[in-house]
């Protein structure tokens, strides 16, 4: 190994390291070029760190903050010819930064391996696969008959046909899932009720109508675009764990917005990823360039104890050490009242605590304690 590689893994991070070097090799450069070219590299690198005792946090809360005030409240938006609704804006970052188990419009954005991606019949017969198909998608219509105590269904021979679903699947799926009778005449399905069952027909009928036949829970529609030289699914509702399993899935590049659904899949640090994306998407979206070393400092902090935790009372805040700093953000008399009672003692470490009580705040010029010593001149 060169000299200078050597003088290079001491100053640089081994990752940037080896991103640099794989630019490089596209470019042809002479050794002495190389060498100039590395060593303005670590000067950039160290230009850009930040200043000792900088406060970071502060200066992340008001990069993404100031331009968070200047989004729009515009929920939604619609993608294609097909509704497919995604929450934008500031409600999608609220849901992000509270950590809300499901996000409004969960979606997901299928790939698909090298044999289904460039062939748009093979991504049709996925997309059909995947989509959960309720017994109202492959119906013409529902009669209720309540003297009979009866409901009759009336199926639709091309939507089975295209989904693939025969009369015995949805006769065993009705039998199996809500314990009634059935029977098939012709091309319906009459649907025998318990006499018990006289009151809540309506219930029943609606339960008859959302019933899964085939498919994936939670995804209700499917979307095929051509993105490039490829064609890729794309989904309302989301459900990464049985997506996986699905044979012509490219499972590599397959990507769901549910940051909770990936964490329990493919663990944290892929949710810590996907945080990171989620924020800086939608904040692009809206046309506002924050710092990404910002985005992921926040990401950080929401996933550093292997849980992903909101900014909230339940979260960062609410977990803090300093009783001070709880009090200062929610439930002011709550927390000092059992911090009274416990007799619990606030160090007086952090800036919130500090500046309550008038001490000056351990960041920045804060840090430093300059005496001198000055003799009058003769």
């Amino acid at each position: 190994m060169e000299s200078y590689l050597k003088e290079m893994e001491e100053h640089l991070p081994r990752k940037i390291l080896e991103e640099l070097q794989n630019k490089l090799k596209k470019v042809k450069l002479p050794k002495e070029k190389k060498k100039e070219l590395y060593k303005k590299f670590i000067r950039e690198f160290y230009s850009r760190l930040m200043e000792p005792y900088e406060p970071i946090g502060v200066v992340t809360a008001q990069s993404i903050g100031e331009p968070g005030t200047q989004m729009t409240l515009r929920t939604f938006h619609l993608a294609g010819v097909m509704e497919k609704n995604v929450t934008l804006g500031l409600p999608r970052l609220t849901e992000i930064l509270d950590a809300r188990k499901e996000p409004s419009t969960p979606s997901m954005t299928i790939f698909l391996d090298e044999k289904y991606k460039k062939d748009l019949d093979k991504a049709k017969e996925i997309a059909d696969k995947i989509k959960s198909v309720s017994l109202e998608e492959v119906s013409e219509k529902f009669e209720v008959d309540p003297i009979e105590n009866t409901i009759t269904v009336t199926l639709d021979e091309k939507q089975l046909e295209r989904f693939k679903i025969s009369y015995e699947d949805i006769s065993s799926r009705i039998e199996k899932k809500l314990k009634l009778k059935t029977e098939t005449n012709s091309n319906r399905i009459v649907v025998y009720l318990k006499d018990q069952q006289k009151r809540g027909i309506k219930k029943i009928k609606t339960k008859l109508e959302k019933l899964r036949l085939s498919g994936i829970k939670n995804i209700t529609k499917v979307l095929i675009r051509k993105k490039e030289d490829e064609y890729v699914i794309e989904t309302e509702g989301s459900n990464l764990r049985a997506i996986l399993r699905v044979e012509g899935i490219d499972p590599s590049r397959t990507y769901t917005n549910n940051v909770f659904e990936i964490k329990d899949v493919l663990g944290i640090e892929a949710a810590r990823n996907a945080i990171i994306n989620e924020i800086i998407s939608v904040l692009e979206e809206q046309g506002i360039i924050v710092d990404k070393r910002h985005v992921i400092l926040i990401a950080d902090a929401l996933t550093r104890n292997g849980e992903i935790e909101g900014v909230g009372r339940y979260g960062l805040s609410g977990s803090k050490v300093s009783v001070l700093a709880r009090a200062a953000f929610e439930v002011t008399i709550k927390n000092l009242l059992q911090a009274a009672l416990s007799g619990i003692t606030d160090p007086i470490e952090g800036v919130t605590e500090r500046v309550i009580v008038g001490e000056r705040i351990n960041q920045g010029t804060g840090t430093v304690e300059l005496f001198m010593r000055w003799k009058k001149p003769k």
